[in-house]
């Protein structure tokens, strides 16, 4: 349900195989230990203004 309220950094097909959502691509470290996302230009909030990496970090910590 919560899917029509907020949108994510990926969305998942049938197979449960990751799609861009908010993040247009991705990388994983050698190690699998660390993600990083590059985000679409030109997401914003509701109100106009910018989202940006800081935004995503403060919405999973």
């Amino acid at each position: 349900m919560c899917g029509k309220i907020y949108e994510s950094l990926l969305t998942y097909d049938f197979d449960l195989t990751p799609k861009p959502g908010k993040a247009q691509s991705w990388d994983r470290s050698p190690n699998g230990l660390t993600y990083t996302f590059k985000l679409f230009p030109g997401i914003t909030f509701h109100d106009g203004s910018p989202m940006t990496s800081e935004d995503v970090v403060f919405s999973v910590t």
